[in-house]
């Protein structure tokens, strides 16, 4: 084999190497139409930082989208109080009503509540709330199997954390 060969098979080879690299780490976002409705209504709103997730695995068998809602601001979390019908909870009750950043509420979300200035409403949707952190999960589910696989994971890792916490 001639030199020239060997250098094109050898740069070739590490074209190929740093591209599966790049491909594997590097970050993969969806179009925001590709997003959730819930996503596509904070996405872009002052005080509330948002985030997607297509599929995210609650077991082996089960993946849903959820979409991370954070409030930055006190506009924020007030906005996102009205439009979930979350408890406004007086400031001298907070610490009795919110406790510890490893409380939340798990609920789920009414068909009928409309959430988006079209009138579209939800279905088969669940929450988890945090009134500490100022955060609400929004899992799309679709049958009260994965509602409850949903809310069993969630105790289960809180049970972990107040273990581990309590060692």
């Amino acid at each position: 084999m001639k030199r020239t060969d060997i250098l094109v098979i050898a740069t070739c080879c590490v074209l190929a190497v740093v591209a599966g690299f790049t491909l594997k780490h590097c970050q993969r976002t969806l179009p925001e139409r590709k997003c959730s409705q819930v996503y596509q209504r904070y996405a872009h709103v002052e005080g509330i930082q948002a985030a997607y997730v297509k599929d995210y695995r609650i077991n082996d068998t089960l993946t849903v989208a959820v979409t991370l809602l954070e409030a930055t601001t006190d506009s924020g979390w007030a906005m996102l109080q009205e439009d979930f019908g979350l408890p406004v909870i007086p400031k001298e009750y907070e610490e009795r009503f919110v406790g510890d950043s490893n409380r939340v509420s798990i609920k789920k979300f009414p068909k009928d509540v409309p959430l988006f200035l079209d009138g579209d409403t939800l279905t088969d949707d669940l929450i988890i709330v945090s009134l500490y952190k100022h955060t609400i999960c929004h899992f799309v589910i679709h049958s009260d199997e994965q509602f409850r696989t949903i809310m069993f994971k969630h105790l289960d890792d809180n049970t972990k954390k107040q273990h581990e916490q309590d060692n």
